[in-house]
């Protein structure tokens, strides 16, 4: 069972699980030190096209010289309204129980660069080492079964998932890399797209705490495990809390060969987490490894073994991308990227 680091330590914006900002490369690096396989991280492209990594589609900001006393000086802009010149010139306010905080690791010159907010994926790509695996979640608004979006986006669907594509070979291969995505259509498009990356469809199925989506193969899990089944995509990723007291569900993806993750806050318990590693599920994705987590028994991450590093760096030769490849001849020019 892979542990993977929940936006690294775990969210940071609106619930304090960690000393350390989420989705950071600092954050991602403590998770290699807690001995932690893989990290999850939340991707999304600006009005011009460029991958960055940030959870919610947009962020609370005012103009440079307003003075801000509360949230009514403040107004919301969306990540892809914004170019990626304009996202790194913004301020960003966060808002924690109706108190109003500034973030100011963006510009400032004496924050280190590990601590910046909205890196870009190819950053990410770059400053990790190959044997930290990264489950990279691309973000699209869903409709919620109420009707109700969860945001707006504009930016055409298939040049978004393309450029995302196109950033990850030519700067994340050669390491154990898997796709997510609420969005079930997007799945299916990198599955299509390419064969050299696995993609997983994350879902909260039967939930108390989150509202469903509009989509019925995101709406319970026998449905997910259909959908994985017939796109012919690696597996899921699904709340914990399909499997209160009903641990023994999991049979129904790994009886199939899918792969099964699982998510959500009630995973920083020590025992439930041992409790779900006993049945096998692929992959834990939650908060606050640091503390949880395997660092106390666990000898080394999965990843480092040299076998598997080999065998992973093949993805960079058979998606045409071969220069970073030691001793490998540069391969004959190809198609790829085909856009479809």
């Amino acid at each position: 069972t892979l542990d993977v680091g929940y936006r690294g330590l775990g969210a940071s914006y609106f619930q304090s699980s960690t000393s350390l900002t989420e989705n950071t490369i600092e954050s991602y690096l403590a998770v290699l030190k807690a001995k932690g396989d893989m990290v999850q991280l939340d991707v999304q492209l600006t009005k011009d096209y460029v991958p960055i990594v940030w959870h919610g589609f947009g962020f609370y900001t005012s103009d440079r010289d307003r003075s801000v006393r509360d949230r009514f000086d403040l107004r919301f802009v969306l990540i892809r309204e914004l170019t990626y010149s304009e996202l790194k010139a913004s301020r960003v306010f966060i808002l924690k129980r109706w108190t109003v905080q500034e973030y100011t690791n963006l510009n400032v010159k004496d924050v280190s660069q590990n601590r910046r907010i909205f890196p870009k994926l190819s950053e990410i790509y770059e400053a990790l080492p190959n044997t930290l695996g990264l489950l990279v979640e691309i973000k699209w608004p869903q409709i919620m079964a109420s009707g109700v979006p969860e945001s707006t986006q504009s930016l055409n669907k298939n040049t978004y998932v393309d450029r995302i594509l196109q950033t990850t070979i030519h700067h994340g291969c050669g390491r154990p890399l898997i796709f997510a995505s609420f969005d079930a259509d997007i799945c299916s498009m990198i599955r299509l797209k390419q064969h050299v990356f696995p993609v997983i469809l994350m879902s909260i199925g039967k939930s108390q705490i989150w509202d469903e989506y509009m989509d019925l193969r995101t709406q319970s899990f026998q449905q997910a495990v259909n959908f994985v089944q017939s796109a012919e995509i690696l597996g899921t990723a699904l709340h914990v809390e399909n499997f209160q007291n009903k641990h023994q569900l999991v049979n129904l993806a790994l009886d199939l060969q899918q792969a099964l993750f699982l998510w959500g806050n009630d995973l920083q318990d020590e025992h439930l987490l041992e409790q779900f590693r006993a049945l096998d599920v692929t992959g834990l994705i939650y908060d606050q490894m640091d503390r949880v987590g395997p660092s106390t028994w666990k000898r080394s991450e999965f990843f480092r073994a040299p076998q598997l590093m080999e065998l992973f760096g093949a993805q960079c030769v058979s998606s045409g991308n071969s220069t970073t490849i030691p001793g490998i001849k540069p391969a004959k020019p190809t198609i790829w990227p085909k856009l479809r």
